[in-house]
């Protein structure tokens, strides 16, 4: 046993009254709640949002909190990541017709004739992007809404 942890546990039952030790861990309140809670529900009701913007919201109204802190809020809320931000592209009728197209004349393709780029390691002088010529972020970095209710 260290000589420290006998002047600790001394000291503490000089101010506490006992050696035993205090409690660990516990519930934290979740910071986002009450009257603040109700009215970030109504907001993401309204639309579209990304939690960095309602991180900013939430500072106007006088509460601050980190982006994890909102992340755990919406996550709570049931609310899921887009998977793609251009979703409503594929309704449109070029884009369908050039879908169904290309579903129509996949299984013609000699697989023998197709290169598959998304394990190739990149090389050593760049980039996967800079070894193969091809885009690989063609997503936007961000979209107008970023989540929506799950289904």
């Amino acid at each position: 046993m260290a000589p420290s942890s006998v002047v600790k546990w001394s000291q503490r039952r000089r101010r506490t009254g006992s050696a035993a030790p205090g409690k660990i861990g516990g519930h934290v309140p979740r910071k986002i709640r009450g009257a603040e809670a109700d009215w970030l529900r109504a907001r993401m009701a309204e639309g579209n949002f990304i939690r960095r913007g309602l991180v900013a919201e939430l500072a106007e109204r006088g509460l601050k909190v980190d982006y994890r802190t909102m992340w755990a809020f919406v996550h709570a809320e049931g609310l899921s990541f887009k998977k793609t931000a251009l979703i409503s592209e594929q309704e449109r009728p070029d884009i369908a017709r050039k879908r169904a197209r290309w579903k129509a004349r996949q299984g013609s393709i000699d697989p023998r004739r197709l290169v598959f780029i998304d394990g190739e390691p990149a090389n050593a002088i760049g980039s996967r992007e800079q070894a193969n010529g091809a885009k690989t972020n063609m997503a936007p970095a961000r979209a107008a809404g970023g989540r929506a209710a799950r289904g």
